[in-house]
């Protein structure tokens, strides 16, 4: 289940404008144009201290700031120079490339470049995406300096289109953690995978909420291991809601309605 995100080729794909969230680094440009009583337009380089100048304005500090605010805080920077007649526009043209760490059960461990504004989907595959057989799609950490900032799980991205809102700096990594429980759903449902799950889901409701049995399933059956030994379990639908599964097991959804 989600391996399929990983076939498409978007990560030599773009959008044309930069996100709104996206934090002012050391190293972005940035346009200003003022006209009326004053008369003034260039583009001005983040420095390494997080400013761009002005020329009669001074510093201006602006790293950390999200692109969608930079305009207000400029524009409120030059009026308290410049009270009467002067209109201003500010805009950020390009954003700095960063470089990225891709580490763990990935195809291609190794370091990428990319935008700060990138997401962590974006570098998944450039490094070649999650090796599915080895690899973890529910605990991938985003570190920076040796602590997690954010954490992604693409179940939550596949089924709700969610995924963290993070600016990459240079120097963070991305760390796909190993595989975790898995279940197979072989047959009977609308979604016949393999799911892959955290330690508190491993219950019958929630592979019914990622399988989605299809319509006139009665009955469930399981199969797998307990104490080393075979096992096999039987049940209505309405029961395997209460079904406590392990990692290993398989299931069947099935349509066992009495004619």
């Amino acid at each position: 289940f989600a391996a399929n995100l990983f076939i498409g080729g978007f990560e030599s794909e773009r959008s044309s404008g930069l996100n709104e969230n996206y934090l002012i680094a050391p190293g972005d440009k940035i346009s200003i144009w003022m006209w009326g009583a004053v008369a003034f337009s260039d583009v001005v380089t983040v420095d390494n201290q997080g400013n761009i100048f002005i020329p009669n304005i001074g510093p201006v500090h602006v790293a950390d700031t999200p692109a969608g605010s930079v305009n207000a805080l400029v524009t409120n920077s030059i009026k308290r120079i410049y009270t009467n007649d002067v209109n201003t526009y500010v805009n950020l043209l390009t954003s700095t490339p960063v470089a990225v760490y891709l580490t763990g059960p990935v195809i291609r461990p190794g370091q990428y470049a990319g935008l700060a504004s990138d997401s962590v989907l974006y570098y998944l595959k450039r490094a070649g995406g999650i090796d599915f057989n080895r690899g973890s799609f529910r605990k991938i950490d985003i570190r920076r300096e040796g602590k997690v900032i954010a954490t992604a799980d693409l179940y939550e991205f596949i089924r709700e289109g969610t995924l963290p809102g993070v600016s990459f700096k240079d120097g963070d990594t991305i760390v796909v953690h190993p595989v975790g429980d898995r279940v197979t759903v072989a047959d009977g449902a609308n979604n016949s995978y393999t799911f892959e799950f955290k330690k508190d889901e491993l219950k019958g409701e929630t592979l019914l909420d990622y399988a989605r049995p299809r319509d006139f399933i009665s009955h469930v059956s399981v199969a797998g291991l307990r104490s080393d030994q075979q096992f096999a379990q039987y049940v209505s639908l309405n029961e395997f809601n209460n079904v406590v599964l392990q990692s290993g097991d398989e299931v069947n959804f099935i349509n066992d309605h009495v004619a």
